[in-house]
């Protein structure tokens, strides 16, 4: 009888047939390890993206504008920062539902956008409230920008549910200056919003 007949009998190990088993379980491994990486990947994105408007969320945001602000600031390149507030946002949600306000959150994440520029760097910022970081734009150039989007969102008009919804939004402009830092460039531009809204809302406010 032959020698694998032998090996069989004897309980003795087949070499072709253990290198076949490993293989199949480096492959079961490598495709266990490509599961786990996609996972991995997907869940970084996910904590770095706002699920409703899918633009970048704070920590998104502030993550993608270090290198354009870092950038800027050793170049002394011009870099701006936006930073809006709708409007009653409150009075939405209160009168029509979350549902609609959650449309309405949407339909502004497309329209900034869309308006971006590829080297802009755009997210939401929190609740009613969105940023948008622009590279190699001065500070005239930013606020032109924001009142462009300023009528943009006061004449879309969003439906849901046959409701008809309006909505206005105020906008802080700031410029980077000097050794500014971004969180305080994001402050001043947050300053400037606060004086928007004070001044009766749906309008630019730049810092001087």
């Amino acid at each position: 009888q032959s020698g694998h007949d032998h090996r069989e009998r004897r309980g003795e190990a087949d070499p072709e047939a253990d290198a076949a088993v490993r293989e199949e379980e480096v492959v079961r491994d490598g495709d266990h390890a490509d599961e786990h990486e996609d996972r991995r990947e997907r869940a970084e994105r996910e904590a770095r993206i706002d699920v409703l408007t899918q633009l970048n969320n704070r920590r998104g945001f502030l993550e993608l504008a270090e290198a354009p602000y870092r950038g800027a600031e050793r170049h002394q390149r011009p870099l701006s920062l936006i930073l809006l507030d709708l409007d009653r946002f409150k009075e939405i949600n209160d009168e029509h539902g979350h549902a609609a306000g959650d449309a309405v959150l949407n339909a502004i994440g497309q329209t900034l956008a869309v308006s971006a520029r590829r080297s802009d760097v755009v997210g939401r910022w929190g609740g009613e409230e969105f940023v948008l970081l622009l590279p190699e734009t001065g500070l005239n150039e930013a606020v032109e920008l924001a009142e462009r989007l300023r009528e943009q969102l006061r004449e879309r008009v969003i439906r849901h549910e046959g409701a008809e919804l309006r909505m206005t939004a105020s906008f802080g402009v700031a410029a980077l200056d000097g050794q500014q830092s971004l969180a305080l460039l994001i402050d001043a531009a947050d300053k400037a919003l606060y004086a928007a809204k004070m001044a009766g809302r749906n309008r630019v406010s730049r810092v001087l």
